[in-house]
Parts: C-alpha cells; sequence; structure tokens
C-alpha cells in the first residue's frame, strides 16, 4: 500500500517537473 502511495507521488513528482519545464 505505502508502495502505492510513494510510486504515485514519484509519477506526480515528475508530471510537476515536466510542467514546469514546458512553462
Amino acid at each position: 500500500m505505502l508502495m502505492l502511495i510513494c510510486s504515485s507521488l514519484l509519477v506526480l513528482q515528475s508530471d510537476l517537473d515536466a510542467a514546469l519545464t514546458l512553462i
């Protein structure tokens, strides 16, 4: 369960980084 949360947070982090680079 905790692993799923951590992995989802990593995905969200990568998405945020990609969005920031586009701006």
